[in-house]
């Protein structure tokens, strides 16, 4: 996450919101990880429960291809991720 600062500058400048790049950052983040090659999410549930690192990869394959969707689905509506704090003032 150290590009963070340079690329908020630079979507902000290009007129994106800097909340909703910001959910989509940390969306990016989720889905990397629970996802081959770095997965730790996955190594650790694996170490704590017993269970093989490939059982685990393929349990959270359907969610991975949900957050994919919801990934999409934000990027090309970026008023979804600011709808309820829209909604406080």
């Amino acid at each position: 996450m150290p590009t963070v600062p340079i690329t908020h500058a630079l979507a902000t400048g290009l007129g994106f919101d800097g909340v909703s790049l910001g959910v989509l950052i940390v969306e990016t983040a989720e889905i990397g990880l629970v996802t081959p090659p770095v997965g730790l999410n996955i190594f650790i549930a694996s170490a704590s429960t017993g269970v093989s690192t490939r059982d685990g990869f393929v349990g959270v394959l359907p969610f991975v291809v949900i957050e994919i969707v919801m990934l999409a689905i934000l990027a090309a509506f970026p008023w979804i991720a600011l709808f309820l704090s829209g909604l406080m003032r």
